[in-house]
């Protein structure tokens, strides 16, 4: 990802850890690589916020439980993820 897509990524990942939702970000590795370290964390959801998806004022949020992948605007992500930790006994997000 080019610097400014990386540091929309880390103000993404700050403001979802306000909201107060766990949240690692893993920036290595191509998007295979990235969605199996997400697995084996345990991560429920990926957040994926590449430089198109910011572009536009989204990113894209995967369920890992059955790889369900939709696009939200960014100032919605926190919220849809705390209705979904609600549905999911407390687990956090994945960015």
């Amino acid at each position: 990802a080019d610097a400014g897509a990386e540091a929309e990524a880390f103000a993404l990942a700050a403001s979802l850890r306000a909201a107060g939702l766990s949240c690692v970000m893993i920036m290595s590795g191509n998007m295979g690589k990235k969605m199996k370290a997400a697995n084996k964390l345990g991560a429920p959801f990926v957040v994926i916020a590449g430089s198109d998806e910011l572009a536009r004022g989204t990113v894209s949020l995967r369920r890992m439980a059955d790889g369900e992948q939709t696009e939200i605007q960014r100032e919605q992500l926190a919220d849809h993820l705390l209705r979904q930790q609600g549905d999911t006994a407390g687990k956090g997000a994945l960015s």
